[in-house]
């Protein structure tokens, strides 16, 4: 049961940690693409 807990907090920090890149980047990433995909994979985890 406490690893489960432990797993959700680490995905939901690497799901933070994801878009917080994402918000704090200096510029435009060139493959919107790959962008979206770095978020949506941070996502999936976390909902598992």
């Amino acid at each position: 049961v406490v690893h489960l807990w432990v797993e959700g907090v680490w995905e939901l920090i690497m799901t933070v940690f994801a878009f917080n890149m994402v918000n704090r980047r200096r510029r435009e990433h060139p493959n919107k693409a790959a962008v979206l995909w770095a978020l949506g994979t941070g996502v999936m985890a976390f909902l598992g």
